[in-house]
């Protein structure tokens, strides 16, 4: 991965989260856990995780945000291309914690 996309995603990182903690209003904590943009910068996945609420009610509400989020950033990156964001849910913390968790029970059936 070259340098300046790993910048377009660390800078991509930092502003969605700041909007997302500005913007959605719910109970839930939401977290930008990773951005990968496509070499061409057309587009981005914002990656997110939510703890303490319902997934779906969250992602729909982002997704109801997201032209606002979009326009923002637009207006903030310094750069020519910017590229269309669209959010998925990670659930990498959660498949880790569930594979950590078999592990123990196998070791404490040792």
């Amino acid at each position: 991965m070259s340098e300046r996309i790993l910048k377009v995603n660390k800078k991509l990182r930092h502003e969605v989260s700041k909007l997302i903690n500005s913007t959605i209003k719910t109970e839930a904590i939401i977290t930008v856990t990773k951005v990968e943009t496509t070499m061409d910068l057309k587009s981005a996945i914002v990656w997110i995780s939510i703890y303490g609420g319902e997934e779906r009610e969250s992602l729909n509400e982002i997704e109801e945000k997201r032209k606002e989020i979009q326009k923002i950033i637009n207006k903030n990156m310094f750069s020519k291309k910017v590229p269309l964001l669209s959010f998925e849910i990670d659930h990498s913390a959660a498949y880790a914690q569930r594979i950590d968790e078999i592990l123990k029970n196998e070791k404490n059936q040792s």
